[in-house]
């Protein structure tokens, strides 16, 4: 076992000054920053001015050759910017140093591929500092959910709703797409996404479908700051995430949320850490966890890496889920583009069987046709029958139309009627209704004003 891990910290801003004055400190017996890395030299020097005051001899580097040239660094901690994560983090596994990157783990799905190819060769750890993934709230929740406690899951919802404090963003980079290679959705989508995905991925699988708009209120961005994206599981459940860093207004919702057929929980809200909501408690309500936890979470994010490598314990916020997070945000990006339901990568980080369920690959093609009727006008639904199981598909105006999920027969009484005179009869179970497909064509990093 490895006494102690030698870190070495490449970017030295503000998540890097967050670690030396919080999280490395209080996990002194596990791991202790060892050297610094920066392009400014006085940015390093005055990190390492931070490590030191732990009692450890930290050297400082202006190259990142020579810190990983460095004999007595064992790991390297990632804190730049978005868009060199993937670099610094190959060379690293390249030369047989243990990876932590900061979310989001890339910037692509193919830079993230081959962060996770370069770990798998050099046979070293590589990790994605994401809190909410072990924070205890909902971690908690997790468990309650699969052990029947709100009933039969019936939606999952994310919120992180409040104004980017200007520490976040005194460099520049964070607000503009072209630097930081994507806005908000980039920015805190694995984030949220993380959440969702350990809160139902016990009951529901993974996200198989996804349909995101986002838009630009903030004078002082040039990216994305504001989104809405609604998500679809394995399942058949439903989530939701609503993203926005341009209101002031105090957050008075939680974090996170999850609604059952016989109760729900709040999830890190200003009322508690976790509450339980159900008509046979007492009040209607049970303070399950009274703290968030965000501090302890911070630190157990990366206790998570250190313990890795000391071979205690197995990592949880692997390279692979940061990879599985990323897929999701890179399908909203999609969406956002295309004005279309979108599904996200499944080649991502091997979850090819969601092929099996997710789709019309799982029981042959669904037949892909133009709209009919005048050109500009609204497309429309089609329920078509494949096998045993009906589909929707959704046709637009000037775009094939796109699979959008399986439907459950009891659930067909519920579409709207035929809207004549476009409406036709194809067969029992496939029905032409039509509606408005309004596609989103804004493009990533464009806002909404300047179109």
């Amino acid at each position: 076992m490895v006494e102690r891990v030698r870190v070495g910290l490449i970017g030295c801003g503000t998540v890097a000054t967050e670690r030396v004055e919080r999280a490395y400190p209080a996990l002194h017996a596990l791991g202790e920053v060892v050297a610094t890395c920066d392009p400014v030299r006085e940015r390093a020097e005055a990190l390492a001015g931070h490590a030191r005051r732990s009692g450890a001899e930290c050297r400082v580097y202006t190259a990142l050759d020579e810190l990983l040239g460095d004999p007595g660094v064992d790991a390297v901690d990632i804190c730049t910017p978005h868009p060199y994560h993937a670099e610094p983090a190959i060379a690293a596994a390249s030369a047989g140093k243990h990876v932590l990157v900061e979310k989001p783990m890339a910037t692509t799905l193919d830079d993230g591929r081959r962060m996770l190819a370069a770990a798998e060769r050099a046979g070293v750890i590589l990790c994605v500092n994401e809190q909410l993934r072990v924070q205890e709230p909902v971690v908690r929740a997790r468990d309650m959910i699969a052990a029947g406690e709100i009933g039969t899951p019936a939606v999952v919802r994310a919120h992180r709703i409040g104004y980017l404090e200007e520490r976040w963003m005194v460099r520049g980079w964070r607000q503009d797409a072209a630097q930081a290679g994507g806005g908000l959705l980039l920015d805190q989508g694995p984030h949220y996404f993380a959440m969702l995905r350990v809160l139902a991925g016990p009951v529901a699988g993974e996200v198989t479908h996804v349909s995101a708009l986002a838009g630009t209120v903030r004078e002082d961005w040039r990216a994305e700051d504001t989104a809405v994206v609604v998500l679809r599981f394995e399942s058949g459940l439903l989530g939701e995430a609503l993203y926005c860093w341009a209101t002031r207004t105090p957050d008075r919702g939680a974090v996170g949320s999850a609604y059952g057929t016989r109760g729900s929980l709040d999830i890190i809200s200003a009322e508690g850490g976790l509450i339980l909501h159900r008509s046979d408690l007492p009040g209607g309500r049970q303070v399950v966890i009274p703290d968030d936890g965000y501090d302890h979470s911070y630190n157990m994010s990366i206790a998570d890496f250190l313990h890795a490598i000391r071979g205690e314990q197995e990592a949880v916020s692997t390279g692979t889920e940061g990879l599985r997070d990323l897929a999701v945000v890179e399908a909203c990006y999609r969406s956002w583009r295309s004005g279309r339901v979108e599904r996200p990568d499944v080649r991502a980080a091997g979850q090819e069987h969601l092929g099996a369920c997710s789709g019309a690959g799982s029981r042959g093609p669904v037949e892909r046709r133009r709209p009919v009727g005048v050109p500009g006008t609204h497309g429309g639904w089609i329920l078509r029958q494949q096998g045993p199981q009906p589909y929707l598909v959704v046709e637009g105006t000037r775009r094939e139309h796109v699979v959008v999920c399986p439907v459950r027969e009891q659930y067909l009484g519920h579409l709207p009627p035929p809207a004549p005179p476009q409406s036709r009869v194809r067969g029992p179970l496939e029905r032409r209704i039509g509606v408005s497909v309004q596609p989103h064509l804004h493009g990533l990093g464009r806002p909404m004003r300047e179109q």
